[in-house]
C-alpha cells in the first residue's frame, strides 16, 4: 500500500483500485466470530485536545461519504493489543 500524505490522495487510490464502502457486512462478521460475542482488546483513550481536534476533522470529511458514521469524540482510542474472544472452555487458537 503506498504512504499518503493527503486524504485527497488516499481517497483518490481507494476509488481508483476499485475499493467500496460496506455499510452492513453481515457474511463478514459471522465468519469472523462465529457466533462469539465477547471480544477482548485494550484500548487506550484519545483524550489530548490537539489528537482530538486532528481526528474531528478528518472525521468531518470522511462523513460526507454515504454510509459513513464517525464514533462520538467519547468513543476515541487506540487499540494496544487485540486479545481475542472470551470462552468459559477455549477450543480454537484466538480464544482465551
Amino acid at each position: 500500500m503506498p504512504v499518503f500524505t493527503s486524504f485527497d490522495g488516499a481517497w483518490r487510490w481507494f476509488e481508483d483500485s476499485g475499493g467500496t464502502i460496506a455499510v452492513s457486512d453481515e457474511p463478514w462478521a459471522a465468519s469472523w466470530t462465529h457466533g462469539r460475542a465477547q471480544y477482548l482488546a485494550l484500548l487506550a483513550r484519545v483524550e489530548e485536545p490537539a489528537v482530538v481536534a486532528g481526528i474531528e476533522q478528518t472525521q468531518r470529511r470522511l462523513s460526507e461519504v454515504t454510509g459513513v458514521t464517525p464514533f462520538s469524540a467519547d468513543y476515541l482510542h487506540v487499540t494496544l493489543v487485540e486479545l481475542g474472544f472470551q470462552a468459559v472452555k477455549t477450543s480454537r487458537p484466538d480464544e482465551l
